[in-house]
């Protein structure tokens, strides 16, 4: 395995842990948008999971280009 491989690998683990530890703090906020609203569905996770997979990419984007 090349380094751009492990990069990448690693990359994706931490992506993954990241988005767990986000998600258990996030678990009970419920982030919904107009249209949810305007079907009358308040129960959806979409927009949150939306929102944490681009927290998740900003954050490991700061991380690595400080490397």
């Amino acid at each position: 395995m090349d380094k751009a491989q492990l990069k990448y690998l690693q990359m994706k683990d931490l992506k993954e842990q990241l988005q767990i530890n986000l998600l258990q703090v996030f678990e009970d906020v419920n982030i919904t948008n107009e249209e949810h609203i305007l079907l009358g569905c308040y129960e959806t996770n979409d927009v949150r999971d939306k929102v944490l997979d681009h927290m998740c990419d900003v954050i490991i984007k700061t991380v690595d280009e400080a490397h």
